[in-house]
Protein backbone atom coordinates (compact mmCIF):
# COMPACT_ATOMS: atom_id res chain seq x y z
CA UNK A 1 0.00 0.00 0.00
CA UNK A 2 1.20 3.59 -0.86
CA UNK A 3 0.03 7.01 -0.63
CA UNK A 4 -2.23 8.76 -3.03
CA UNK A 5 -3.95 11.75 -3.89
CA UNK A 6 -7.01 12.82 -1.90
CA UNK A 7 -9.30 12.58 -4.79
CA UNK A 8 -8.40 8.91 -5.59
CA UNK A 9 -8.88 8.32 -2.10
CA UNK A 10 -11.93 10.12 -1.44
CA UNK A 11 -13.76 8.44 -4.76
CA UNK A 12 -13.05 5.20 -3.79
CA UNK A 13 -14.53 5.93 -0.26
CA UNK A 14 -17.10 7.35 -0.98
CA UNK A 15 -16.34 10.77 0.36
CA UNK A 16 -13.89 9.36 3.25
CA UNK A 17 -10.93 10.98 3.86
CA UNK A 18 -8.04 9.51 6.42
CA UNK A 19 -5.36 11.59 7.42
CA UNK A 20 -2.18 10.14 7.82
CA UNK A 21 0.47 11.62 10.32
CA UNK A 22 3.60 9.68 10.77
CA UNK A 23 6.83 10.78 12.04
CA UNK A 24 7.96 12.78 8.95
CA UNK A 25 6.28 16.46 10.38
CA UNK A 26 5.28 17.29 6.68
CA UNK A 27 3.18 14.43 5.64
CA UNK A 28 -0.18 14.92 5.40
CA UNK A 29 -1.06 12.65 2.44
CA UNK A 30 -4.20 10.29 2.40
CA UNK A 31 -3.46 7.27 2.57
CA UNK A 32 -4.74 4.86 -0.16
CA UNK A 33 -6.44 1.22 0.49
CA UNK A 34 -6.25 -1.89 -1.06
CA UNK A 35 -9.63 -3.24 -1.38
CA UNK A 36 -9.43 -6.02 0.80
CA UNK A 37 -7.94 -3.53 3.42
CA UNK A 38 -10.96 -0.94 2.26
CA UNK A 39 -13.36 -3.97 2.86
CA UNK A 40 -11.70 -4.75 6.45
CA UNK A 41 -12.14 -1.14 7.51
CA UNK A 42 -15.92 -1.09 6.02
CA UNK A 43 -16.64 -4.00 8.75
CA UNK A 44 -14.53 -2.57 11.55
CA UNK A 45 -13.58 0.98 11.00
CA UNK A 46 -10.01 -0.20 11.52
CA UNK A 47 -8.43 0.83 8.52
CA UNK A 48 -4.59 -1.10 7.55
CA UNK A 49 -1.88 1.58 6.87
CA UNK A 50 1.09 1.47 4.79
CA UNK A 51 3.88 0.66 6.94
CA UNK A 52 5.30 3.76 9.04
CA UNK A 53 1.95 5.56 8.29
CA UNK A 54 -0.42 6.21 11.23
CA UNK A 55 -3.94 7.23 11.44
CA UNK A 56 -4.36 10.97 11.99
CA UNK A 57 -5.28 13.07 15.01
CA UNK A 58 -8.16 14.34 13.39
CA UNK A 59 -9.02 10.97 12.17
CA UNK A 60 -8.67 9.61 16.00
CA UNK A 61 -11.01 12.24 17.20
CA UNK A 62 -13.63 11.65 15.44
CA UNK A 63 -13.54 7.91 16.45
CA UNK A 64 -13.33 8.70 19.43
CA UNK A 65 -16.82 10.92 19.43
CA UNK A 66 -18.39 8.51 17.63
CA UNK A 67 -17.74 5.89 20.13
CA UNK A 68 -18.71 8.68 23.01
CA UNK A 69 -21.99 9.32 21.43
CA UNK A 70 -22.71 5.19 21.13
CA UNK A 71 -21.86 4.83 25.08
CA UNK A 72 -24.01 7.88 25.47
CA UNK A 73 -26.93 6.51 23.42
CA UNK A 74 -26.05 2.77 25.35
CA UNK A 75 -26.47 4.57 28.95
CA UNK A 76 -29.64 6.26 28.59
CA UNK A 77 -31.23 3.50 26.92
CA UNK A 78 -29.84 1.43 29.81
CA UNK A 79 -31.04 4.15 32.34
CA UNK A 80 -34.81 4.15 30.53
CA UNK A 81 -35.21 0.04 31.31
CA UNK A 82 -33.83 0.65 34.89
CA UNK A 83 -36.42 3.73 34.99
CA UNK A 84 -39.55 1.48 33.82
CA UNK A 85 -38.15 -1.46 36.30
CA UNK A 86 -37.98 0.87 38.98
CA UNK A 87 -41.98 2.64 38.29
CA UNK A 88 -43.21 -1.27 37.63
CA UNK A 89 -41.61 -1.95 41.14
CA UNK A 90 -43.66 0.50 42.89
CA UNK A 91 -46.32 1.37 40.40
CA UNK A 92 -48.91 3.78 41.63
CA UNK A 93 -52.68 2.20 42.58
CA UNK A 94 -55.53 3.77 40.03
CA UNK A 95 -58.92 3.69 40.81
CA UNK A 96 -61.46 3.52 38.10
CA UNK A 97 -64.43 5.07 38.50
CA UNK A 98 -67.65 4.44 36.29
CA UNK A 99 -71.26 3.39 35.89
CA UNK A 100 -70.66 1.72 33.10
CA UNK A 101 -69.29 -2.41 33.81
CA UNK A 102 -68.01 -2.28 29.79
CA UNK A 103 -65.86 1.18 30.34
CA UNK A 104 -64.64 0.08 33.82
CA UNK A 105 -62.92 -3.05 31.84
CA UNK A 106 -61.39 -0.76 29.43
CA UNK A 107 -59.90 1.12 31.64
CA UNK A 108 -58.59 -1.86 33.72
CA UNK A 109 -56.79 -3.04 30.08
CA UNK A 110 -55.48 0.30 29.59
CA UNK A 111 -54.25 0.86 33.41
CA UNK A 112 -52.51 -2.87 32.65
CA UNK A 113 -50.94 -1.78 29.56
CA UNK A 114 -49.00 1.03 31.09
CA UNK A 115 -45.87 1.37 32.73
CA UNK A 116 -45.84 1.95 36.48
CA UNK A 117 -49.62 1.54 37.44
CA UNK A 118 -51.88 -1.19 38.63
CA UNK A 119 -55.78 -0.78 39.16
CA UNK A 120 -56.32 -0.80 42.35
CA UNK A 121 -59.66 -1.09 43.12
CA UNK A 122 -62.98 -0.06 40.85
CA UNK A 123 -66.11 1.43 41.43
CA UNK A 124 -69.36 1.55 39.79
CA UNK A 125 -70.98 5.25 41.47
CA UNK A 126 -69.20 8.35 43.11
CA UNK A 127 -70.55 7.06 46.58
CA UNK A 128 -68.21 3.80 46.17
CA UNK A 129 -65.84 5.53 45.18
CA UNK A 130 -65.46 7.78 48.11
CA UNK A 131 -66.21 5.01 50.19
CA UNK A 132 -63.12 2.84 48.86
CA UNK A 133 -60.96 5.94 48.93
CA UNK A 134 -59.23 4.78 52.45
CA UNK A 135 -58.50 1.36 51.59
CA UNK A 136 -57.63 1.65 48.12
CA UNK A 137 -55.58 5.10 48.83
CA UNK A 138 -55.32 5.71 45.09
CA UNK A 139 -52.70 7.50 43.79
CA UNK A 140 -54.25 8.44 40.50
CA UNK A 141 -58.48 7.96 39.84
CA UNK A 142 -60.16 7.91 36.15
CA UNK A 143 -63.46 9.35 37.15
CA UNK A 144 -66.16 9.43 34.78
CA UNK A 145 -68.54 12.64 35.05
CA UNK A 146 -71.92 11.59 33.87
CA UNK A 147 -72.95 9.29 36.69
CA UNK A 148 -76.14 8.68 38.51
CA UNK A 149 -75.95 10.18 42.10
CA UNK A 150 -72.91 11.66 42.76
CA UNK A 151 -71.83 12.97 39.46
CA UNK A 152 -67.68 13.09 38.59
CA UNK A 153 -67.69 16.66 39.85
CA UNK A 154 -69.24 16.05 43.37
CA UNK A 155 -67.04 13.48 43.66
CA UNK A 156 -63.60 14.54 42.44
CA UNK A 157 -64.34 17.50 45.17
CA UNK A 158 -64.77 14.85 48.18
CA UNK A 159 -61.47 13.00 46.37
CA UNK A 160 -59.82 16.52 46.86
CA UNK A 161 -60.40 17.15 50.23
CA UNK A 162 -59.76 13.71 51.55
CA UNK A 163 -56.98 12.47 49.69
CA UNK A 164 -55.31 16.12 47.79
CA UNK A 165 -52.37 13.94 46.88
CA UNK A 166 -54.36 12.03 44.42
CA UNK A 167 -53.73 12.63 40.71
CA UNK A 168 -57.58 12.89 38.84
CA UNK A 169 -58.44 12.50 35.68
CA UNK A 170 -61.91 13.02 33.65
CA UNK A 171 -63.03 10.11 31.40
CA UNK A 172 -66.31 10.93 29.58
CA UNK A 173 -68.11 10.06 26.44
CA UNK A 174 -68.84 13.85 25.64
CA UNK A 175 -65.36 15.92 27.18
CA UNK A 176 -66.07 18.77 25.02
CA UNK A 177 -66.99 22.05 26.90
CA UNK A 178 -66.15 20.52 30.05
CA UNK A 179 -62.44 21.40 30.18
CA UNK A 180 -63.09 24.30 32.44
CA UNK A 181 -64.84 22.97 34.78
CA UNK A 182 -62.36 19.89 35.13
CA UNK A 183 -59.90 22.16 35.97
CA UNK A 184 -62.17 23.75 38.23
CA UNK A 185 -62.44 20.78 39.78
CA UNK A 186 -59.01 19.67 40.23
CA UNK A 187 -58.49 17.47 37.61
CA UNK A 188 -55.37 17.77 35.65
CA UNK A 189 -56.68 16.92 32.45
CA UNK A 190 -59.96 15.47 30.78
CA UNK A 191 -59.68 12.79 28.28
CA UNK A 192 -62.54 11.23 25.63
CA UNK A 193 -63.50 8.01 26.51
CA UNK A 194 -62.72 6.53 23.17
CA UNK A 195 -58.75 8.04 22.99
CA UNK A 196 -58.06 6.39 26.48
CA UNK A 197 -55.07 4.57 25.83
CA UNK A 198 -51.69 3.19 27.26
CA UNK A 199 -49.77 6.17 25.60
CA UNK A 200 -51.68 8.98 27.00
CA UNK A 201 -52.45 7.52 30.27
CA UNK A 202 -48.23 7.32 30.85
CA UNK A 203 -48.16 10.83 29.44
CA UNK A 204 -50.80 12.11 32.04
CA UNK A 205 -48.94 10.35 35.04
CA UNK A 206 -45.79 11.21 33.56
CA UNK A 207 -46.46 15.12 33.83
CA UNK A 208 -48.47 15.07 37.02
CA UNK A 209 -47.43 12.03 39.11
CA UNK A 210 -46.39 13.61 42.71
CA UNK A 211 -43.16 13.08 44.53
CA UNK A 212 -43.30 10.51 47.00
Amino acid sequence: MGLSPPEALDAETNGLVLLCECDSADCRETVSLSQAALEEFRRTERPVLAPGHRLGRAEEARRSAAESIESAHALRAQSLQQLKRARKARAARVLAVDDSEMFLGIAASVVGATTGLRLAGTAASGEEAVQLLTDVQPDLVLLDIHMPGMDGFETAAVIRDRSPRTVIVFVSAEPDGLEAAAEAAGAVGIVDKVELDAGLLDDLWSKHEPER
